[in-house]
């Protein structure tokens, strides 16, 4: 599995009588003419409103500026890499997304289609109310299927339905951790010379579907890729 992506890159605005604000305010205006990732300002709204007369949204957590970003990126990659990262055919989006320019979406339902028939569905909201996050995710196979959270993999012999899920020992570690452990033991390998370097193209696939989302999402029609 692929590096899961951080939260938006944080800035500190810094002296509030300096040239920060200004500048931070500069690069949010022209931040698809730089082709700047995701970012947040940290420090008195204020200072920025006094050099800027765009709309401001006061968050307490980075991670309150987009949701699919947050919570569809990771499920993006990971269905992909499950199906071996099928080549995109087409998507479809909608979101639900407050006013303003600085506004981000709430919630996003994607359909997403691939290659071979095969097709991926994404449901993610912040909307949600309870007391933890909640999520799943899902494979629907033409002679199985399998879930996340716990795992289970049923596959179908003689015409049934059999459980065939892997059982052991819990591990003092949650196989999220042990992903990026993992990783971190890889990127050091390559480094040293013992692995191979492998060019990251998988990834060039999830971001250019990720691209595909969002203008759909925001033309509200399909997209061809």
């Amino acid at each position: 599995m692929s590096r899961l992506p951080d939260p938006p890159l944080a800035i500190s605005l810094g002296d509030p009588a300096g040239i920060g604000p200004e500048v931070i305010a500069k690069c949010w205006d022209n931040r698809s003419a730089f082709n700047l990732p995701p970012f947040v300002a940290i420090g008195d709204a204020r200072s920025i409103a006094s050099v800027w007369d765009g709309p401001i949204e006061i968050i307490a957590d980075p991670r309150e500026t987009d949701a699919a970003f947050d919570y569809g990126l990771p499920l993006l990659d990971l269905a992909l890499w499950l199906a071996d990262f099928p080549d995109p055919v087409r998507v479809s989006a909608h979101m639900e997304r407050g006013r303003g320019a600085t506004a981000v979406e709430d919630s996003m339902l994607v359909q997403l289609e691939c290659a071979q028939g095969k097709t991926f569905a994404f449901d993610v909201s912040w909307s949600y109310v309870g007391t933890e996050d909640r999520w799943w995710f899902e494979v629907l196979a033409t002679r199985g299927s399998a879930r996340l959270g716990p795992l289970r993999v049923f596959k179908e012999l003689n015409g049934k339905p059999v459980e065939v899920s892997p059982t052991g020992a819990a591990a003092r570690e949650s196989a999220f951790v042990q992903s990026y452990r993992a990783e971190l033991a890889h990127f050091l390998a390559v480094l040293r010379g013992e692995a191979s370097y492998e060019a990251p193209d998988d990834q060039l696939i999830v971001h250019r579907v990720t691209e595909a989302i969002y203008k759909s999402a925001d033309e509200g029609k399909e997209i061809r890729l």
